[in-house]
This record gives C-alpha cells, sequence and structure tokens, in this order.
C-alpha cells in the first residue's frame, strides 16, 4: 500500500491548489485500503465505526460504508445526516456529551444506538430509555 499517494499527483494537486486555497483533497483507494487494513489487523473487533467528526464528505463517509464501517456521530446533527443520505441499514452509533435528553429520544426514532454518558439520565427519564439498545 501507497501511503504516499499524494507523491504521484504533485502536478495535479499543484493545479488545484492554484484556483482553489484552501483544499481538501482525498484519496478514496487509500480511505478503502485502510479500513481493509484496519479490519485484517484488528480481529477481536466484531464492528467498527468511522468517526464522523474526523472527516463528513459524502464519498469518504460512502467509501467507510461500503467497507462495512458504521458511523460514530457525537451530534443529533451528524445522525441526522447520516439518516438524511444513508440508507437505515448502515449502523449509526450515537455518542454524545451532555446533550438534552431529547436528542436521545430523536436518535431512537432515527434508529441509532447510542451511549449514554450520564447514567442518572436512566432514572430520570425513564420513558426515553426503557426497553431501547444500548
Amino acid at each position: 500500500m501507497n501511503t504516499r499517494w499524494w507523491n504521484s499527483l504533485t502536478d495535479e494537486l499543484i493545479d488545484v491548489a492554484k484556483d482553489n486555497t484552501p483544499a481538501y483533497v482525498y484519496s478514496l483507494q487509500t480511505v478503502e485500503d485502510q479500513c481493509k487494513s484496519l479490519r485484517r489487523n484488528l480481529t477481536a473487533v466484531d464492528r467498527y465505526y468511522y468517526a464522523m467528526k474526523a472527516n463528513n464528505h459524502l464519498q469518504v463517509l460512502n467509501t467507510v460504508i461500503n467497507e462495512g464501517f458504521g458511523i460514530e456521530c457525537v451530534s443529533l446533527g451528524e445522525v441526522r445526516f447520516i439518516r438524511r443520505n444513508f440508507p437505515l441499514s448502515v449502523p449509526v452509533l450515537y455518542t454524545p456529551n451532555f446533550c438534552d435528553p431529547l436528542d436521545y429520544a430523536e436518535a431512537f426514532i432515527l434508529k441509532a444506538n447510542v451511549v449514554v454518558d450520564e447514567p442518572d439520565l436512566l432514572k430520570k427519564y425513564p420513558s426515553i430509555f426503557q426497553n431501547k439498545q444500548f
């Protein structure tokens, strides 16, 4: 695997930078290769998630999803984004920090699995969490 994919594209990247600065340039092949490498080398894990906060470009997300990864979201906006752009079959793990309890309720409606960061919420809002998957 060539981890320096940009070396062979120097001229093209310079051309992009002339008119579009700053610019993000992705190698979807490298993203795919890294997903495969992770799955091949980290076999003790039965489910893999890509942290959407790292990069929410649709083609990057599509690439990791096609490699069998779910999407980890830290905000309800990210969960909504995934549900607007990808099928319900894409696993979503919602891992907020101190969010409004109603955000959990909407995440459940959007078919996300959730991580509760404040166990007291389970006691304070049982109707939100009752019979739900975490």
